[in-house]
């Protein structure tokens, strides 16, 4: 910042960065609650797809996710390409099979709190 003669501290830097990621990703739980709504649009627009999206008891907070796109399954089966990708906590759980280019393929997928 001496380059720019600007004077910043670091918490502002910091503050400035959490509200551009904010601007970009979302907050987290914003994202959470938009769930329920991606489940029911893939269950409508992805006949032959499973989804399962559990609460905690009692409550409407995120527990696990569960699901396997039927162009998933099909893809496997016909041997197509795909890339998965996570930005946020918890731990995802694939179950992969062999292509028959011998790449590693998503079957199923799952994002719980512990395995």
């Amino acid at each position: 910042m001496r380059k720019c003669r600007v004077d910043v501290s670091k918490s502002k830097i910091k503050r400035a960065k959490r509200e551009a990621l904010d601007a970009i990703r979302g907050v987290d739980a914003v994202q959470y609650n938009m769930l329920w709504d991606y489940c029911e649009t893939v269950r409508v627009n992805n006949p032959g797809s499973k989804i399962i999206l559990r609460r905690t008891e009692g409550s409407d907070v995120f527990e696990k996710l569960y699901y396997s796109l039927h162009a998933m399954k099909q893809g496997f089966v016909e041997g197509w390409v795909c890339f998965l990708k996570t930005v946020f906590g918890g731990q995802m759980l694939v179950a992969v099979g062999r292509d028959a280019n011998d790449n590693m393929w998503p079957i199923a997928l799952a994002i719980v709190q512990g395995e």
